[in-house]
């Protein structure tokens, strides 16, 4: 689908975290996306694998502003530990994936054409 492409910059949201979010022991089964959803400045919210339970991409205005972003997840229920990293500078984001699919396509084609062959002899 289509939307529109709004400058962080340009809307005073100038500095860009992602922070790592750890769940507290025995809560894994307690799902945070709706306290995290809550929170405006977070962007974007990951479940994943590995070390740490949540990937949060988060938006503020200035360090400060973090500060209080990073507070304000920290202290979310069965949140245990974060870890957050600013970005210095962002060499690409939210790259359309065209290509990507594009490509995909050739090759789910190409499964079918190979697949039908066999199928046919």
């Amino acid at each position: 689908g289509y939307h529109a492409h709004v400058d962080p910059d340009a809307v005073g949201l100038g500095i860009l975290a992602f922070t790592w979010v750890t769940q507290a022991p025995g809560t894994a089964d307690q799902d945070l996306t709706a306290d995290f959803a809550a929170i405006a400045e977070i962007e974007e919210c990951h479940r994943i694998a590995g070390e740490a339970d949540y990937l949060l991409k988060i938006r503020a205005r200035d360090t400060r502003d973090m500060e209080r972003v990073v507070r304000l997840i920290q202290t979310t229920r069965h949140v245990f530990q974060s870890e957050t990293d600013i970005v210095f500078s962002t060499a690409f984001e939210g790259r359309p994936m065209t290509e990507l699919a594009a490509e995909r396509g050739r090759q789910i084609d190409a499964h079918e054409t190979i697949v039908g062959q066999r199928l046919r002899l």
